[in-house]
């Protein structure tokens, strides 16, 4: 029984579960040839995209222990755990790479950063799809395997490791009809840039994670804002190229200043 569980818990074991349950039903989505939001491909669009979530929660279910099991719920809503200056990191993390890129293409004689009015028109609605994203993910990413995986490699290899498979997981949503992936055309250069930028920005989840006492809560928000900011500026090639940049730039510090080992400042 205990090996059992411990096969469960191996983040091997997390990736190959979730990659199996979310590209079968986006291959039917695929198959359907609807924009996502039509019925019945919206069914299968939104079953694969909590994929991770729903991988991570059965899993801990099947390989924790009832003080476990309540540990993880516990960490997924204790915002006690994140001291108000984690809430600042969380903010500037994912807002100050646009505003940086944003001035420095004014500086260059481009157009800057200007706000969606599409986004903004629908503000409630996309808040709502933004929140519902952010939920299918993390409680598998975060809330699952940066564990295991922190517990065989260091937090920065954990890091790249888990940033490429989430990177990779995203694949099939390129050729969704209308999803936000396939308008930025595959393997065009936005292409390349939202797997490259990835890395990165997995780096900023685990240091947040293990300088909140494993806050899954952390993720979720840092998820969230990301996505939020990322929505709420229309931004030319240009701007992101920059922004991309920084990101690398700002995640470049944080492993010197914090320690690739752990990324917590001791």
């Amino acid at each position: 029984m205990e090996q059992t569980k411990l096969y469960l818990s191996t983040h091997w074991f997390f990736f190959l579960l979730t990659f199996v349950f979310s590209w079968f039903f986006w291959s039917i989505a695929i198959l359907l040839n609807q924009v996502f939001t039509y019925f019945p491909t919206i069914i299968f669009y939104a079953l694969g995209g909590f994929g991770p979530s729903i991988i991570g929660i059965i899993l801990t279910y099947l390989s924790k222990d009832k003080d476990e099991i309540r540990d993880f719920w516990n960490r997924s809503r204790d915002y006690k755990n994140i001291n108000y200056h984690w809430y600042g990191s969380i903010i500037i993390i994912s807002l100050t790479p646009h505003l940086i890129a944003g001035g420095l293409s004014l500086l260059l004689g481009g157009n800057g950063i200007r706000f969606d009015q599409d986004f903004i028109s629908n503000l409630f609605f996309s808040i709502i799809f933004l929140i519902i994203g952010v939920l299918a993910e993390e409680f598998g990413w975060r809330g699952f395997v940066l564990d295991p995986l922190q517990k065989k490699y260091n937090a920065l290899a954990s890091s790249l490791i888990l940033g490429f498979f989430w990177g990779l997981w995203h694949l099939p949503l390129f050729v969704i009809n209308a999803t936000y992936q396939q308008t930025l055309g595959l393997f065009s250069l936005d292409f390349w840039m939202f797997f490259i930028v990835i890395l990165p920005s997995s780096v900023f989840y685990t240091w947040l994670f293990n300088n909140t006492s494993r806050s899954i809560l952390s993720a979720i928000l840092l998820h969230f804002c990301i996505n939020f900011f990322g929505e709420l500026f229309s931004m030319g090639v240009q701007v992101r190229i920059i922004s991309n940049i920084i990101v690398f730039i700002f995640a470049i510090l944080v492993v010197l200043i914090y320690g690739y080992r752990h990324l917590i400042r001791t």
